[in-house]
């Protein structure tokens, strides 16, 4: 089972000032979000998805 990402989003804040006060060194907050395609829409019930989402994640290896 392939992961197809089908959006990204990243997001950089940088801070200059904090609680009023200009900080000596600006500092940086990173973010990454991946929205992914769920391989299981549309199969309707499954009882067990364990197997299946275990496999996934040793592809990703």
């Amino acid at each position: 089972m392939s992961i197809v990402i089908r959006r990204t989003l990243t997001l950089v804040q940088t801070t200059f000032e904090e609680g009023g006060k200009a900080v000596q060194v600006p500092t940086k907050l990173v973010s990454a979000i991946a929205i992914v395609k769920n391989p299981w829409f549309g199969r309707g019930w499954v009882e067990h998805l364990r197997p299946e989402i275990q496999g996934a994640w040793t592809c990703l290896g």
